[in-house]
């Protein structure tokens, strides 16, 4: 409880996900206690990620913290892929199916396969 008491008062909401950083020592376990009482007294999902993990924009993400994202049940575009709603098509987003991650492009589900431009890349959002 005091580890808890230390931590869930420095969360961050960031494009409507709490996020909160922690220290290196914190085990995992110690992670899911965090999670755990954090759902009982918000009930709110919450993302932890390392202290030393920067978070360059409020409403856009890097790859490691998209994929958290998708995995929670969010949709997860890029800036890159919305630049294709001026041509009319449908926006490009990755998702959790059943247990699998898939990209939806042009209304056709199928297997995401990651490239290094998606890895290294910080601009994903979170589809409403």
């Amino acid at each position: 409880m005091e580890l808890a008491e230390e931590y869930l008062t420095k969360f961050q909401k960031i494009g409507g996900i709490y996020v909160l950083q922690v220290n290196d020592d914190v085990t995992l376990q110690q992670r899911h206690q965090l999670i755990e009482e954090w759902h009982d007294i918000y009930d709110e999902e919450l993302v932890i990620i390392p202290q030393d993990f920067k978070i360059h924009y409020s409403n856009r993400y890097s790859f490691y913290i998209a994929m958290i994202l998708v995995k929670m049940g969010y949709k997860i575009t890029r800036q890159k892929w919305v630049k294709n709603e001026k041509t009319r098509k449908e926006i490009t987003y990755i998702k959790m199916v059943n247990g699998m991650i898939q990209v939806s492009q042009d209304g056709e589900m199928r297997p995401y396969v990651i490239v290094d431009d998606d890895m290294e890349a910080e601009d994903y959002t979170i589809i409403v």
